[in-house]
């Protein structure tokens, strides 16, 4: 009988045993059941807007002076004996640049000065013959051969003396031009002159930016040039130098043979850093169009797609891909792949995961108006 009770008392043990050990697992299932899941990371968030943004044509170009002044010699064989200008100076219509030798121009000049006096006494004294003449074929003295005779005379003599006065003039001409001055104001962009040298006539002595002014030329197609006219605005980043502002002054009335480009001319204000012969990508801004536009750092590329991360009522992100457009001032145009209103993640956008949970700090765009809770 008690070896039947102690079995009895090891079933029972057993029993409570297995019971206890069903319990308890019942009670690590409630644990497991009852954990939440945690916020990744914290960010801010922003709203995909309308905003109106100009419309711009993106194009390279060439900055060349406005217009040059080639300062040539004009005399031949005579010698430089002072060149007074440097490339880079600024200088004034007039002032001397550099000066030939002109001991023998005024020699010349001299020389034509007293033929000139020589032909003034001699068309004087034919004058004179020529009036004497007229008086003696009144009085029947002189007949009309003898008249017309003087009278020839003195016409030579008197274009002897114009002979003479255009030698005078011309040496003068040739002693002026020994002097070098600038044609215009504006800065000195080259310099062949040496002192010593004896160039011919025609070389050339000194390049001049006019008015030390620039402008771009900016390269367009067809297309793009007919959306242009004058007065427009351009916004110009030559390398090593701050943003310059320009304006469109004209047209090119033909495409280039080969390029099958068109030029338009843009005025670049005087003082920058701009330099002739850069080259520049410039953007031409049309007129102001709609622009769906989100903060660029809300733009996530990865393997060379563009994406955003919209943000949920609930705090949970959805990856979108989109394509995008112009940036301006900090934003980034979506032209497909976004609604407008739509809240995008920002700050941390690069960290996220499709699909997590985030925490949205306090911004300048606060979910509230989608009734996010926090």
């Amino acid at each position: 009988m008690s070896h039947l009770l102690s079995r009895h008392h090891v079933y029972h043990c057993l029993a409570l045993l297995v019971i206890t050990s069903w319990l308890s697992g019942c009670g690590d299932s409630t644990g497991v059941t009852e954990e939440t899941v945690q916020p990744s990371m914290t960010i801010t968030v922003a709203r995909a807007e309308l905003q109106q943004w100009p419309r711009t044509i993106t194009v390279p170009g060439r900055i060349a002076p406005w217009q040059e002044a080639v300062i040539s010699a004009y005399n031949s064989g005579l010698p430089l004996v002072e060149v007074g200008a440097e490339v880079g100076d600024r200088v004034h219509r007039g002032a001397v640049l550099a000066r030939f030798d002109d001991r023998s121009v005024r020699a010349e000049l001299a020389q034509a000065e007293a033929q000139l006096a020589q032909a003034r006494a001699e068309a004087r004294l034919a004058e004179a013959d020529h009036a004497r003449a007229k008086v003696l074929h009144s009085k029947g003295v002189m007949n009309d051969r003898e008249l017309e005779a003087a009278a020839a005379t003195a016409d030579a003599a008197r274009a002897r003396e114009a002979l003479g006065a255009a030698l005078v003039e011309q040496q003068q001409i040739r002693l002026a031009e020994t002097v070098v001055r600038a044609a215009d104001d504006g800065v000195i962009a080259s310099r062949t002159a040496s002192l010593g040298q004896t160039p011919a006539a025609g070389t050339e002595l000194f390049r001049l930016i006019r008015q030390e002014r620039l402008e771009w030329r900016a390269e367009l197609t067809a297309e793009q040039l007919a959306q242009l006219a004058p007065g427009r605005t351009v916004e110009l980043s030559p390398a090593g130098s701050s943003l310059i502002t320009g304006t469109v002054r004209q047209l090119a009335p033909a495409l280039e043979e080969g390029a099958r480009l068109g030029i338009a001319y843009v005025d670049l204000p005087p003082g920058t850093a701009a330099r002739a012969g850069m080259y520049a990508s410039g953007t031409i801004l049309l007129d102001d169009a709609p622009a769906l536009a989100v903060p660029a750092g809300a733009v996530v590329v990865r393997d060379g797609r563009s994406a955003v991360f919209v943000v949920s009522d609930e705090q949970r992100v959805t990856r979108v891909p989109v394509r995008t457009g112009r940036s301006r001032a900090g934003f980034i145009e979506i032209t497909d792949g976004l609604a407008a209103g739509a809240v995008v993640a920002v700050r941390g956008a690069g960290f996220l995961a499709d699909g997590d949970l985030v925490r949205v700090a306090d911004s300048p765009v606060v979910l509230a108006a989608k009734g996010t809770r926090r």
